[in-house]
């Protein structure tokens, strides 16, 4: 709601009541309350005549200086503001106003200070202009945005306004002062509406599914509260509200689970973030927003977003029998998943940890995949759970990276023992095999091997998937995975029970192209026998070819020109040819080094000829696909020379003090500090007169008057060279040294 309050000339708006200005609003717009309420403040001509007034005028112009003032002063009186207000922005027309305020003609400074009723006055707060808010086609000048320390709220306000005479004499005018106060602290604060907001939309993003607002069907006048809270969501969640399949009014059967919950179950509010009926409308849940928790899996509510199928989806042998989600509530929950997923960035194929959870939770999973002690989201949906992966992760044009091999597919074997099936349908594709571990070689019958098909050789990331069951007993923290790859095997112990729901992995292994590697489990472990060893899916990631520069590193100086190249290689059996090449300059166009090699090398050293205050290097290796990676170019310098410097001035000055001035020079990396010594002639100590600087001349007081002191310099260029330290006598000493006079100019005096 917006009010403009004009403080009149009669003042007939203007009442003094126990020393505070109060000030009556005359609405200028009417609206529906809004989460921002703003008030206007409006001075201008003689409304300045209230407060004090210091060497100062307000007539119908506004303020100006006395006649024969250089500056003067105004003080407004305490003004009670029509609404409590956190923010105020303060706008101005003044005479001496253009782009920076002022003017040559004189200059305004406008002081402002704000306080609670109860409460002390903040310090007097200059307010500066705002060029960002002021339109080159404004009349007025708009100042910079007040704050009321910590987000308070704030009813007493008070102005300054000083004016300076300008040096041609004339005198600045305000003509009009305005204060636009607002009440922004209804609604969430900064942290949570950064929370809420998650990812801006763009155009390329999946687009949100058309949904029924909370608005729209929850209008109890309990629908609407506060103290909502935020999380990140990083999960999303499949339910069923086990209601109904036949019913036709599915807004009433909304309104009656949000009562449910709501009042019954006394959770405040519907638990769901969003429900979508058989007919695959959605309908928008629990209050607050993007990214606000629910109440829907206990302690994975915090940074997930719960979807309830609404209806009953059991197998239709069980009780209540269930049927299959239909074609147009399938669609619409993989679009509300596939916004979400893409909003987020989730892989709908990983697995990841929770806040309120000590074990790892898959990205997109069922309620039922939580704590493995409901049947929620019903098995015929629960069944759907990896196809709904795959159209989401369709839908955003997910690829993954990494090739899945499931314990029930063609690539995975087992033994023929004795085999338990992961309750709840618990695993990674919603199956999982387990057993029990042993100690005893002669005890051990359940093992199984993963065998995948390598399409490219190369290097792998091999990781493997315990899944959350709840089955009652331990888990096992000794499963002993063996890797078959093309360098041999190699034996890595996982503890599952530490690691449930979450990928592991093994490491990375080179493979062939084909079928002979695999990765094998059994049930034999060293120590924990009688807990459960779990064999669900794996997943192998292919690394990519990659090249990165070692040494010479980034900038670096080198103080040999024989140069040790070297440089990191990922996967180096993908790689067919390699070649190392050295410029002048970042655009390669004046190579002076090449070198090129077949396979892939890592390493090489080269002499040069000279030196080179710049260089620049870069590897690029063809791969066996014949595809092309380089190597982010590198600078660095070869700097193999010494700099040399002298004192080259020795002058006596008046007052018996010397003058030395020295130089130095470096053809390549270029001087970065000299260190200039001094001793008595005879002495064979040398004492620091100037150590680390970049100056070249000093005053020198000799310690002991009349005696022929002797001064070296010493050079350090950029590269960390040193100079040679000057042997003998030194440079220069200050026998002979001419005498520096106001009429002459200083002599050069070499060194003989």
């Amino acid at each position: 709601m917006k009010n403009r309050t004009i403080i009149s000339l009669a003042g007939a708006c203007l009442m003094l009541t126990m020393g505070l200005m109060s000030l009556a609003a005359v609405p200028t717009q009417t609206s529906q309350p809004a989460q921002v309420l703003s008030e206007d403040l409006l001075w201008r001509g003689t409304d300045f005549s209230a407060g004090e007034l210091a060497n100062l005028q307000a007539d119908e112009n506004g303020l100006s200086l006395l006649a024969g003032a250089a500056n003067g002063q105004y003080i407004s009186p305490i003004i009670s503001s029509p609404l409590p207000f956190n923010v105020l922005v303060p706008q101005w027309i003044a005479q001496a106003s253009d782009e920076e305020g002022f003017q040559p003609g004189g200059s305004v400074e406008l002081f402002i200070r704000t306080s609670s009723v109860s409460g002390s006055w903040e310090p007097w707060q200059q307010v500066y202009f705002n060029a960002d808010w002021t339109l080159p086609d404004d009349t007025d000048d708009v100042g910079q945005m007040v704050v009321v320390p910590d987000m308070a709220v704030h009813e007493l306000v008070q102005f300054s306004v000083n004016l300076y005479r300008g040096y041609d004499g004339a005198s600045p005018r305000l003509e009009q002062f305005e204060l636009t106060l607002l009440d922004s602290t209804q609604g969430p604060t900064a942290a949570e509406m950064e929370r809420e907001a998650g990812i801006p939309a763009a155009p390329d993003l999946y687009p949100k599914p058309s949904v029924v607002p909370r608005s729209s069907w929850c209008t109890n006048p309990d629908c609407n509260y506060t103290g909502v809270s935020y999380e990140p969501v990083t999960h999303l969640l499949v339910h069923h509200t086990v209601t109904s399949n036949s019913a036709t009014n599915w807004a009433a059967i909304v309104r009656a689970i949000w009562s449910f919950h709501t009042y019954d179950r006394g959770w405040g509010d519907i638990g769901y973030n969003y429900l979508i009926d058989p007919n695959g409308v959605i309908y928008e849940g629990h209050l607050g927003g993007d990214d606000v928790i629910g109440t829907h899996a206990s302690g994975a509510n915090a940074g997930s977003m719960g979807v309830a199928l609404m209806g009953t989806f059991t197998r239709p042998d069980e009780n209540p029998p269930g049927i299959v989600p239909p074609a147009a509530m399938q669609n619409s929950l993989v679009d509300i998943l596939a916004w979400k997923a893409d909003q987020k960035g989730i892989d709908v194929f990983s697995a990841s940890g929770m806040p309120n959870l000590n074990w790892g939770i898959l990205n997109l999973a069922g309620h039922r995949d939580v704590y493995g002690t409901t049947t929620c989201p019903g098995e015929q949906a629960h069944d759907l759970i990896p196809s709904i992966r795959a159209r989401v992760a369709q839908a955003i044009n997910w690829q993954p990276t990494h090739t899945y091999i499931d314990e029930l597919s063609p690539a995975f074997s087992k033994s023929n023992a004795n085999w338990h099936v992961g309750p709840y349908q618990c695993g990674y594709d919603v199956h999982s095999w387990f057993t029990y571990s042993v100690t005893d070689p002669g005890q051990s019958t359940n093992w199984a091997e993963w065998r995948p098909t390598i399409e490219a050789p190369g290097w792998y990331e091999v990781e493997v998937f315990a899944p959350y069951c709840n089955t009652g007993e331990p888990d096992t923290t000794q499963a002993n995975y063996r890797v078959h790859h093309a360098n041999g095997d190699s034996t890595v112990v996982v503890n599952q029970r530490n690691n449930l729901g979450l990928w592991v992995s093994l490491g990375s292994f080179q493979f062939n192209a084909g079928t002979s590697g695999y990765i094998y489990l059994s049930d034999l472990t060293q120590s924990d026998s009688g807990s459960g060893v779990w064999f669900d899916a794996i997943r192998l990631n292919y690394i990519a070819p990659n090249v990165n520069n070692t040494a010479p590193a980034a900038n670096s100086w080198e103080l040999d020109r024989t140069i040790d190249f070297s440089w990191d290689v990922t996967n180096p059996s993908a790689v067919a040819s390699t070649k190392l090449e050295v410029s002048t300059n970042n655009a390669f166009n004046n190579i002076i080094y090449q070198k090129s090699w077949s396979g892939a090398v890592a390493s090489h050293q080269h002499t040069f000829a000279q030196d080179y205050p710049q260089l620049f290097w870069r590897v690029t290796m063809t791969l066996t696909s014949g595809t092309t990676i380089s190597s982010t170019m590198t600078r660095f310098g070869i700097d193999s020379v010494a700099p040399t410097s002298e004192v080259m001035q020795v002058v006596k000055m008046p007052n018996g003090d010397y003058l030395i001035r020295w130089e130095g020079s470096d053809a390549t990396s270029g001087i970065h500090h000299y260190n200039v010594q001094y001793r008595p002639n005879g002495s064979g100590t040398w004492v620091n007169l100037l150590t680390n600087t970049t100056l070249n001349s000093q005053r020198f007081t000799p310690p002991v008057p009349g005696t022929v002191y002797w001064f070296r310099s010493q050079a350090v260029d950029n590269a960390g060279l040193t100079e040679p330290a000057h042997s003998g006598d030194g440079d220069m000493s200050t026998s002979g040294a001419p005498l520096l006079t106001p009429t002459k100019f200083l002599p050069i005096m070499a060194h003989n």
